[in-house]
């Protein structure tokens, strides 16, 4: 007899999506892929039962639903980045008569997803967060620049399909209000609706996280908290190393907003320590669980096998043994941010090596799946000839 009543369906192995399957083999879940990026190196996994190829949402929506009407029970369904977090939304009707998926009602998670709503529910909540302003606009830009001081960060709603086809970073670092105009002018074409924040001092290593499921409204049953050691681009960019650490506060604080606003599902939220010693909101993260969540897995916590378990009624338990205070690297986000702080003297090599030591769980690197990280390198090789840091 099969351990397991229900297949999974992912939509995307990058993202989370390499996470979601990494964790679900610990249980040995058996896991149907869905990816539009077939040249990523998490598509040469192996730990998939089945990748398919899509090309495009109408695609993507033709094949779930063809495969999903195979399966003899209902697939769970997960979501590896706020590009599936906001498809689900739109054809949320449809997905739920074919999948079992934990998600918290829409208007939960567009105020939590869009960057306008969150800042207003911020705001109306007196939530700890940089001076944000909402962009719609060119002229609203130019109001904006106004009324807020440099430097700031900008960043779009939504990082669409056409924002990652255009190679764009997350987030913009800008110093003045002529650098500001200059950028707003040049990606307008792509998106002209921003969120422009005051900056908060303060190195990567004083950024704070917290990641949690809520098995349903107010009830989470699983948290876990860290701070980055590093980001790629240095601080702007996603995570390149992170550890746990024990805060209680940003621990208490994260499950407390979650609850306050009825959530279900995986869930985060990111702070940065600001010079004055208070943790400020930077974004959450909602939805989905995050690529860095690796780490989370790593140190004994499998957060997707717990949903697994939750939605489907079973008891599967991972065979992997686990250490505790394992720190994730991601190889090449790691490698450019160090090799920047030695060239600028703010690190140095014996140090970085230093802080390599212990137990360590990786992006890439899994010997019970050697293939991505092979391509990985590949990949990383052709992006760094193309200058493309950001895809």
């Amino acid at each position: 007899m099969k351990k397991y009543k229900n297949k999974v369906f992912v939509l995307g192995l990058a993202d989370s999506g390499y996470y979601i399957v990494r964790a679900l083999h610990q249980a040995q879940v058996p896991v149907i892929a869905f990816e539009s990026r077939r040249e990523r190196p998490e598509f040469r996994t192996r730990l998939c039962e089945k990748k398919i190829p899509v090309s495009d949402e109408d695609e993507l929506i033709e094949k779930l639903c063809k495969t999903a009407a195979q399966e003899y029970e209902k697939p769970v369904l997960f979501l590896p980045s706020d590009t599936y977090v906001d498809f689900f939304i739109r054809e949320r009707n449809l997905l739920e008569k074919l999948f079992l998926i934990n998600f918290p009602k829409n208007e939960t998670i567009k105020t939590l997803l869009y960057k306008d709503k969150f800042a207003e529910y911020a705001i109306e909540n007196n939530l700890k967060t940089p001076k944000t302003i909402i962009i719609k606009n060119y002229q609203g830009f130019e109001s904006g620049l106004n009324v807020i001081h440099f430097p700031i960060i900008l960043k779009p709603f939504l990082r669409t399909y056409k924002w990652k086809a255009a190679k764009l970073p997350k987030i913009f670092y800008l110093n003045d209000r002529y650098s500001a105009i200059s950028l707003y002018k040049k990606i307008s074409k792509i998106e002209n609706r921003y969120i422009i924040q005051e900056w908060i001092p303060g190195p990567d290593s004083n950024i704070y996280f917290c990641l949690v499921y809520f098995s349903s409204y107010n009830n989470c049953i699983a948290s876990f908290t860290g701070c980055k050691l590093k980001q790629w681009p240095i601080g702007l960019g996603t995570t390149a190393s992170a550890e746990p650490v024990s805060d209680q506060q940003v621990t208490a604080t994260t499950i407390n907003f979650f609850k306050n606003i009825g959530y279900a599902g995986f869930g985060s939220i990111e702070y940065k320590k600001g010079m004055d010693g208070h943790y400020y909101i930077m974004e959450p993260t909602v939805g989905r669980p995050n690529q860095q969540s690796h780490i989370v897995t790593a140190n004994g916590i499998n957060m997707p096998l717990m949903a697994y378990n939750h939605l489907t009624g079973s008891n599967l338990t991972a065979y992997k043994k686990v250490d505790k205070g394992v720190k994730y690297i991601d190889e090449y986000q790691e490698i450019a941010s160090a090799f920047v702080m030695i060239k600028n003297r703010k690190l140095t090599l014996s140090s970085w090596i230093r802080s390599l030591m212990g137990s360590k769980t990786f992006r890439f690197m899994n010997k019970d799946d050697i293939y991505p990280f092979i391509y990985s390198i590949i990949f990383m090789l052709k992006r760094f000839v193309n200058m493309d840091f950001y895809g």
